[in-house]
């Protein structure tokens, strides 16, 4: 009797339950993003634009004309999907070629970078966790000359 009470008020509480968030976004390879690149934007050699933010993560479209150089986030983890284009991803000491369906995880303190080789911008989806935050991004110089460092994600 009891759990048949509790199953009898349980949609109430479904009622109070905030308004949702909408039907989210699709980011395909065959449709454009969710508006369409400025004339500014394209001239860039990198542009990320916001798709939704929550306490959680973030979720943005980013758009590689030329190159995003060598950089690490402090305090955030990111998973980058290719959507559209050819890309190089350089993670740690590591290159990777990229074609559209690949994701790559780059925990934070890694440092990535991501150059476009094909002849279109490329697209690719990006969460952060937690959300992203501009004040986060820590540009790296190219290290130069024989005594040149690189990383090493794996622990010896």
């Amino acid at each position: 009797m009891r759990r048949l009470w509790l199953l009898s008020i349980l949609p109430l509480f479904a009622c109070m339950t905030p308004a949702s968030r909408g039907a989210g976004t699709i980011v395909s390879a065959s449709e454009s993003p969710p508006s369409a690149w400025t004339d500014q934007e394209k001239t860039k050699d990198s542009v990320i634009r916001n798709l939704r933010e929550s306490p959680e993560a973030s979720f943005h479209v980013l758009r590689v004309q030329g190159e995003l150089s060598l950089r690490i986030h402090r305090s955030s983890d990111l998973v980058l999907m290719v959507v559209a284009g050819q890309v190089e991803l350089r993670l740690g000491d590591r290159t990777i070629p990229s074609a559209p369906g690949d994701v790559v995880e780059v925990p934070r303190e890694v440092p990535y970078a991501i150059v476009n080789r094909g002849k279109e911008a490329a697209v690719l989806y990006a969460v952060y966790t937690p959300g992203f935050n501009p004040d986060d991004v820590k540009t790296i110089s190219e290290p130069t000359g024989s005594g040149a460092w690189k990383f090493n994600l794996w622990t010896q």
